[in-house]
């Protein structure tokens, strides 16, 4: 998400298409401008959605970048939206009727841009969407999603575009690799071009999984067997892929590390997602 922008390929033109979209308001339209980002996890759209909110924050009276994703609490959503529009804000024991009352007062005649980043259904949007004030030209909202009926739901609510955000080329894929693992854009040694297509080709464009494989990958040019065990491994699951072909890609990473490291890395599951891991207490159980 915060990776730095001349390391990034093909952000340039999404982000040109994106930013056309956010500026196709039309000027009666009294409702906020919604483009929701739709494609499969691993395309790079949240990546994308902070590149462009970072561009275009400045311009509003207020921005917020917030991420969902899956069974959240809608209650600490709202918390988190009302902190980063009202900086003096400390969370307490409102109801949720209460914050969207309070992010609708603040929005108020105001310019906004906010981000929703990764929902996941269109119960957690229509909860979202009740904080946008009905009346609020010239304001805009971006969402991502991997799910079509999530993007449908969220344009229908406003004046709304879909963007599909498309994997890949094989050529932006190629200089991926490149750049990232010869630190060129120069091809790559002759003993590992045939497993390196293989490999390329069964990552289907999808940033995440060039990316992590080329973690394992990473100075290990001279060792062909390793590049051959991670071909065999990865399979052609990619070509549709899905939450669990995007684990199974991550899990190269996770066997790659030293034993003592994966003991470790084995006790974040004792947490339950997104909530706040104090480092004193897992590095006691470390201990332990």
């Amino acid at each position: 998400m915060f990776e730095d922008m001349s390391k990034l390929v093909d952000v340039d033109r999404h982000k040109k298409e994106l930013v056309q979209l956010l500026a196709d308001c039309d000027s009666t339209q009294q409702q906020p401008n919604i483009v929701a980002v739709v494609g499969l996890g691993g395309l790079g759209k949240t990546t994308l959605a902070n590149q462009v909110y970072q561009d275009l924050k400045e311009y509003f009276e207020c921005h917020v970048f917030i991420s969902v994703s899956q069974n959240p609490d809608i209650i600490k959503v709202m918390h988190a939206i009302y902190s980063q529009l009202n900086k003096k804000y400390s969370p307490g024991m409102e109801d949720l009727p209460q914050l969207i009352n309070m992010i609708l007062e603040f929005l108020k005649n105001k310019r906004y841009f906010i981000v929703v980043d990764d929902i996941w259904d269109v119960e957690t949007w229509k909860a979202i969407k009740c904080v946008f004030p009905t009346i609020s030209s010239n304001s805009n909202v971006m969402i991502t999603t991997r799910i079509d009926d999530v993007a449908q739901s969220c344009c229908s609510s406003f004046h709304g575009h879909i963007y599909n955000i498309r994997p890949l080329s094989m050529v932006h894929s190629r200089k991926l690799f490149y750049e990232r693992l010869f630190n060129s854009q120069e091809k790559c040694p002759s003993h590992l071009e045939g497993i390196f297509g293989q490999i390329l080709d069964k990552c289907a464009g999808l940033p995440l999984a060039i990316i992590v494989i080329l973690g394992v990958l990473a100075h290990r040019e001279s060792e062909k067997e390793l590049w051959e065990q991670v071909n065999d491994s990865i399979g052609h699951a990619l070509r549709n892929s899905t939450i669990k072909d995007m684990v199974n890609i991550i899990s190269l990473s996770y066997m790659d590390l030293p034993p003592h490291l994966k003991t470790c890395l084995l006790y974040l599951s004792i947490f339950p997602k997104d909530h706040a891991i104090e480092k004193e207490n897992l590095i006691r159980r470390w201990i332990g």
